[in-house]
């Protein structure tokens, strides 16, 4: 592909990206925001450097594990000298990647695919062909334990691969078991915690080649991203690895040091400890001067070992936080979720549950009023999936003398439509024949919905809002979680004009959720869908 015949928007196929290609500009396609977009000259992080020569020394032990306990308790990333693997061995690892890369494009497209179970596959960006953004990179991901059963499925070319990357491997196995034992000391948890589940687990290598790229401020090699890891041990050929400040949120880069290894918390120690330790999201800058490398090995359980919170760390003050996963489960994700975060889905968030899943259905339910109106079931719909959603958490303590008080008094809800949750009964509403308070009984697992102002208005007064009041007990503290669902801040809600005649003329003003709070502001007590009516 010549690059005046190039389609700047397009994904490149497997094999063609721009590197491969010759070109001297980087493609619109992987152009990143300009809010995202990489320094020139970062900061250089503070990164802990943990000396591991004294891991094995039952005098030195307890002084390790601490300093690899406070890394990955401040960041999450560490690098470790003195870690028992040669230079020899890191050069030779290198420089057979190297080698690789340097091959024919039709030598790497033996183990091309975007099937990320699949146990060998190269390939470039994430998904090619598929990533909106894509990344300048190439990979080779291979499984690697038990070595002797995958090796012969890895690339025979350059000659050397096979010998030279699987002697780094089983060092970097081996160093993985005792940095994990180290971890799960430090948090109290004994060094024996997940011997065996790591012995018997998985590690995947993740060869990675980040060409010289001629606007490495326009692009990056891979996006931010933590690893569905226990522990990532990466090996580089120069420095490009980027981290994010805990202190300010900026970007930093990770600082060269010669011989060093880098350790990432991954995702599964963030759920094993319970969020005391935080898997570290990070990101790779290219460079116009140089090709980097960069040898990544993955370690986990096996494919499909649950990691759970340790019971340990979890009490009625510190309560479980988080969903069990394997890595099998972080494959099926990546596979329907492109570019989420996978450790933000495990996150056990009872309230954010619940309030994704109430918005859903007050997007039916609307639906299904102004179908009822017959002005059709996506009247509104747009305006609602792009609308305001509100929570009002309300607890009633339980009160002496419940006939003297209210918990909320009488008013109508300035919304489309309010979803309520409640524990037990005290919410009160008037009696249409005779204009008496009448309680809401309670049945188990249902929720009430409220009719809003606003679907009075759009209903020109065929459906009223609801007035209603809280009252309450001298038996049981109440709670109330109340979902007000309405379209945009500054959306003015108008009578349907479908529902508008000589014999039924508009009967109210348009009005907005902002109007309403600013109503607020000046009217305290009186009601606002009055204020609203022609």
């Amino acid at each position: 592909m010549e690059s005046g015949d190039c389609d700047e928007n397009k994904a490149f196929s497997i094999g063609e990206p721009p590197q491969e290609n010759g070109l001297s500009h980087v493609p619109r396609s992987y152009e990143i925001s300009s809010s995202n977009r990489p320094s020139l000259n970062p900061e250089i992080a503070n990164v802990a450097v943990v000396d591991l020569v004294g891991l094995n020394d039952p005098d030195q032990r307890p002084m390790v594990v601490k300093n690899i306990g406070s890394a990955c308790r401040e960041s999450g990333f560490f690098q470790i000298i003195n870690h028992g693997i040669s230079q020899k061995v890191l050069d030779e690892a290198l420089g057979t990647a190297f080698a690789f890369f340097d091959l024919p494009t039709t030598e790497k497209e033996k183990y091309m695919s975007n099937d990320v179970h699949k146990p060998v596959r190269y390939g470039t960006s994430i998904k090619d062909e598929v990533d909106k953004i894509q990344y300048r990179r190439g990979f080779l991901k291979h499984y690697a334990h038990p070595l002797n059963e995958w090796i012969q499925e890895w690339p025979d070319k350059p000659h050397d691969y096979r010998d030279k990357m699987g002697s780094y491997v089983m060092k970097a196995r081996r160093l993985s078991i005792e940095i994990m034992g180290a971890i799960t000391e430090s948090l109290g948890i004994g060094r024996k915690y997940l011997e065996n589940k790591m012995e018997d687990g998985m590690q995947v290598m993740a060869v990675n080649c980040y060409p010289k790229c001629p606007e490495p401020h326009l692009a990056l090699g891979v996006p931010p991203h933590s690893d569905h890891t226990c522990i990532t041990i990466v090996l580089q050929s120069s420095c490009g690895l980027e981290i994010i400040d805990a202190a300010d949120g900026t970007w930093r880069l990770v600082p060269e040091l010669q011989g060093a290894l880098e350790v990432h918390v991954g995702d599964h120690v963030e759920v094993l400890s319970n969020g005391l330790y935080k898997s570290m999201v990070h990101r790779v800058t290219l460079n116009n001067e140089r090709t980097r490398i960069s040898i990544v090995s993955l370690h986990s359980m096996g494919l499909d070992e649950k990691m759970a919170t340790a019971q340990e760390l979890v009490s009625d003050e510190n309560p479980k936080k988080y969903k069990e996963s394997s890595f099998r489960d972080f494959l099926n994700f990546l596979t329907r979720n492109e570019g989420k975060s996978y450790i933000e889905s495990l996150k056990m968030d009872k309230m954010g549950s619940y309030v994704m899943k109430a918005r859903r259905l007050s997007i039916e339910i609307m639906g299904a009023i102004t179908e009822s109106l017959g002005i059709g079931r996506k009247y509104l719909e747009n305006k609602m999936e792009d609308g305001m959603q509100v929570m009002a958490v309300n607890c009633y303590p339980k009160c002496p003398e419940p006939h003297l008080a209210l918990g909320v008094p009488p008013h109508s809800d300035h919304t489309c439509i309010t979803i309520v949750l409640q524990s037990s009964c005290g919410l009160e509403i008037i009696d249409a024949a005779d204009g008496t308070w009448r309680l809401v009984p309670e049945l188990q697992g249902a929720l009430e919905v409220h009719v809003g102002d606003h679907v009075e208005v759009l209903s020109n007064g065929l459906y009223k809002s609801m007035v209603h009041r809280v009252t309450l007990n001298n038996e049981r503290t109440r709670i109330s979680i109340v979902s007000l669902h309405s379209m945009g801040l500054d959306e003015k809600m108008a009578t349907a004009q479908e529902l508008v005649s000589d014999e039924n003329p508009k009967k109210y003003k348009e009005s907005s959720f902002r109007d309403f709070l600013n109503f607020l502001t000046r009217n305290e007590g009186k009601s606002y869908i009055e204020s609203l009516k022609m």
